[in-house]
This record gives structure tokens, C-alpha cells and sequence, in this order.
């Protein structure tokens, strides 16, 4: 009898799935554990409306393992979706992607970093208190959002680009002193940001005719449902989405030699954040190559490309502009470039130096540290280098470069949310394991230091080589030319 029920057990699970309802069942599937990890009670505290949590329940990270659940029905969803062409499914996913984020944005507590605090308190700064955020430390201003954001950033000014803080503002304006409603407010901004490189990415996997449909439904579920950007731009309201959003609005416009306008989506994406200035050389060398010409032809596409990107930088900080000191907290924040143990490379090198224990001496950080940024001076210098000799199809992969270096030499700390940035441009490369791993590392990240770092630079390293020695996917041309796209 035993013998029978096995054999019909295993047909069931070996017969085959109709995509479509797999499809539909994943994305429940999804659904479901996102509920069950921000809801439970037992992983998740609070239910909404307790806003303020005491400095030393915060942040929680726990609930990031069950979280982990989330990557199965996301795998089996992109198999799904990418088998076989199926009508309406990028509605299906885009409606999938927009309840799950629902279903975070609509959970205050608890987060898995302190960082929406400080959006708060910089857009309570200045709508509430009259005060300029690049000029005072949070801990001199009594608003209740500061304890919420620990020691270190209470006591550092304002880091962030002045759209950003425009955008916190208005946040923090519309919402008063309702303090639930101003942390769903910014969560909700992040989350729009998020849903709204949905139809970028679909504009961008489309421009490869040769790819076939399916796999270009399955590119966009994989940025759609990706469990990491969910949990980080819905669940913890990370402005990162805003910094990699206008990063892609930059690449589509680009693409299609808009280059004022790509100079100016470039600006919001370093005025939201500013670790994306560092493509500005190769949209630049981008514009000069498509354009071609004599060398004064190639310095007005220059021009057009640069000066709305000038301007929109100096209106921008104009509000905020107190001569240089506006930049005290970037500065303050950049002497530990390179010196803190949690970057990839200096962390693996002072691991070395230090003889491999726990506990790194000071010492060994002392040696990692200018090695670090050596390496990342000379990566970007490399880099940009090989934009200027390369064609212009190369862009996409060039744009994510730098921020790449970044992350893996001289990166501040390894946030997990910080693994984000390279997501987009592994789902337009079809780099699907990479994807995955990527994703995976971000919430490992919230339960450990040290292999944390070293499991994110092995990663980051497999994009590099990706980025240098990997062909472009199957179907597309190497150098494809942008007045085609």
C-alpha cells in the first residue's frame, strides 16, 4: 500500500506545472510569508501605531531569517515566468510586487536599521523645528525622533543630498506631529521609488529585441519581487531606491541620446544620495562617444549634458547652502573611508595583517586602510579609462561600475541595504545566481560582522568579473547602438 501512495506522491510533484498558475501561486506563496514575518508576534513585536521604540529595541533583525523563506516562491516565480511566454504577466507581477510592498509599508515596527529615524528627524529639522540640518546635530534639538537614532547619529549632521531632504521636508510637513503617519509617509516615498524603476527596467529589458519575451517577463519579476529591495526600500524605507531610480531614469534617457535630460535625472540621483556621483565621468564619456565628431562637437555634448546637471546641483543646495561647512557631516562621515573593519577589502586585509583573529588591533586596521583606498583610487581611475575607449553600449554596466569599487574597497560600513544598488543591473544582465546571492547576502549581513563583509566582497568580486570578462547575454548585441533603443 505504502508503495502505491509513494508513486503517486512522486508523479504529483514530478508532473508538469502550468507557468501560469505557478506564477500565481508563488506570488501567494510570497504574499503569505511577508505577512507571517512582519506580522507574527513572535518575530515582529509591536502591531502598527507604536512609533517611537526605545533606543535599545531597535533595530531588529531577527525577523530577516524567516525573511530568507521569501527567495524560494521568488526563484520558482522567475521559473515560472520565464519558461514560456504568458499573457498578463507582467500584470500579475507588478500587482504581486505592489501588495507585498503594501504589506510592508503598512508595518512601522520593528525595522532592521535606524535610518528612517534619521529621515524623520532631518524632515522634522526642518518643517517643525525652522532649523537647517546641515548645520545642526541632532542631539541639540529636542525632537523625539533622536533617541530612536543612537549615539553616532545623533551626533552627525546632515549627510544626505538636499532632494532628499526637500522630499523628508514635505514628508514631515504633510504629517505634523502624527508620528505613524510621517514614518508611513517616507516608507510609502521609498516604496513608490522602488515600484516606479519597474516600468525603467521594462523599458530597458525591451530594448533587446532578440531576448525572448519570457525571459524578459522573468527579468522584471526579478527586480519586481526581489525579497532585498522589498524588505529594504518597503519594509525600512531606505532612500537608496530614490539614488538607483533617477540612476535608471539616467540610463534610459541616455540611451536615447536625451542628454540634458539624463544630465539632470543623474543630478536627483546624487542629490538624493550621493554615491552615484561617481558615474558622472562615464555619462559623460557616454554622451562625447554616441555623438562622435570633432572635438568641439563632442565639448557641446558635453555642455548639454553637464550644465542642467550644474544647475540642478546648485538650486538644489541653495536652501540649505552654508558655504562649506554644509558638507560637515559628508566630511565627518568620510574620515572612516577605508578604516572601518566592516569594508569588504580593508576588513579581508586587516583579517590577514591581524593573523586572523576576532578581535582585529588597531594596527592591522591602520595598514587596511590606506591599501583600501589605494585600491579603490586606482579601480575607478581604471574604470574610467576603459569608458572613454569603450563604445556606448557598454553604459549599463559602466554606470553600476564605480558604485561597485565603492562597495568593495572603500565603502564606510557594508550596510546590507548598500547590496541593493547593484540589483537592477544584474536583472538587465540576466545574471540570475547573482541576483539571488546578492539578495541573500543583504539579510545575512544583519547577522554577522565578519563573514558578512567577506561573503559581500566574494559577490561583489563575481559582478566584477561579470562587468570584465563576460560576454553579454545571448541574443544581444555586445555594442548595441543607442539610437535603436
Amino acid at each position: 500500500m505504502l508503495r502505491p501512495m509513494a508513486r503517486s506522491i512522486k508523479r504529483f510533484f514530478l508532473q508538469p506545472v502550468d507557468p501560469a498558475m505557478g506564477l500565481l501561486f508563488c506570488g501567494l506563496a510570497s504574499v503569505a510569508i511577508w505577512l507571517v514575518a512582519a506580522y507574527a508576534p513572535t518575530s515582529a513585536g509591536p502591531l502598527l501605531g507604536r512609533v517611537i521604540a526605545k533606543p535599545g529595541s531597535i533595530p531588529e533583525g531577527s525577523q530577516t531569517w524567516l525573511m530568507l523563506l521569501a527567495f524560494v516562491p521568488y526563484v520558482l516565480g522567475y521559473r515560472a515566468v520565464s519558461a514560456a511566454p504568458l499573457r498578463g504577466a507582467r500584470v500579475v507581477t507588478v500587482l504581486f510586487a505592489l501588495f507585498m510592498s503594501a504589506v510592508l509599508v503598512a508595518r512601522i515596527l520593528p525595522f532592521v536599521s535606524h535610518d528612517i529615524f534619521i529621515y524623520a528627524f532631518q524632515g522634522r529639522a526642518v518643517a517643525v523645528h525652522g532649523v537647517n540640518p546641515y548645520e545642526v546635530y541632532p542631539m541639540h534639538v529636542d525632537d523625539p525622533f533622536v533617541p530612536a537614532m543612537g549615539v553616532w547619529l545623533s551626533g552627525l549632521k546632515n549627510t544626505y543630498g538636499p532632494l532628499w531632504t526637500g522630499v523628508a521636508a514635505f514628508a514631515a510637513a504633510a504629517a505634523g506631529d502624527r508620528h505613524a503617519a510621517l514614518l508611513v509617509g517616507l516608507k510609502m516615498i521609498a516604496a513608490v521609488f522602488f515600484l516606479a524603476g519597474i516600468p525603467l527596467i521594462a523599458l530597458l529589458v525591451d530594448a533587446d529585441r532578440a531576448r525572448p519575451r519570457a525571459l524578459r517577463d522573468g527579468a522584471l519579476l526579478l527586480y519586481a519581487w526581489n525579497p532585498a529591495l522589498l524588505l529594504e526600500h518597503a519594509g525600512n524605507g531606505h532612500n537608496d531606491s530614490a539614488m538607483i531610480f533617477f540612476l535608471l531614469l539616467a540610463i534610459v534617457l541616455a540611451e536615447r541620446r536625451r542628454h540634458a535630460l539624463s544630465g539632470l535625472a543623474l543630478a536627483a540621483s546624487f542629490l538624493m544620495k550621493h554615491v552615484t556621483i561617481l558615474a558622472v565621468p562615464f555619462f559623460a564619456a557616454h554622451a562625447m562617444a554616441v555623438e562622435g565628431g570633432s572635438i568641439g562637437n563632442r565639448l557641446r555634448v558635453l555642455g548639454r549634458f553637464a550644465v542642467p546637471m550644474a544647475v540642478a546641483t546648485v538650486i538644489s543646495y541653495a536652501p540649505f547652502w552654508i558655504g562649506m561647512a554644509t558638507f560637515d557631516g559628508l566630511m565627518q562621515q568620510a574620515t572612516h573611508i577605508a578604516m572601518d573593519i566592516s569594508s569588504p577589502l580593508a576588513f579581508a586585509v586587516a583579517y590577514v595583517v591581524g593573523g586572523g583573529k576576532g578581535v582585529l588591533d588597531q594596527s592591522s586596521i591602520a595598514v587596511a586602510a590606506p591599501f583600501s583606498f589605494g585600491v579603490f583610487v586606482f579601480s575607478i581611475g581604471t574604470l574610467v579609462f576603459l569608458a572613454l575607449r569603450r563604445r556606448a553600449g557598454s553604459l549599463r554596466r559602466s554606470a553600476f561600475a564605480p558604485v561597485a569599487c565603492y562597495l568593495a574597497t572603500s565603502c564606510l560600513w557594508l550596510m546590507p541595504w548598500y547590496l541593493t544598488w547593484l540589483a537592477p543591473l544584474f536583472v538587465l544582465e540576466g545574471a540570475v545566481a547573482i541576483a539571488v546571492m546578492m539578495g541573500v547576502a543583504d539579510m545575512l549581513l544583519y547577522g554577522t560582522i565578519f563573514t558578512g563583509p567577506l561573503l559581500a566582497m566574494a559577490l561583489i568580486a563575481a559582478f566584477l568579473a561579470l562587468w570584465f570578462v563576460a560576454p553579454m547575454p545571448a541574443g544581444r548585441p555586445a555594442e548595441a547602438a543607442p539610437a535603436n533603443v
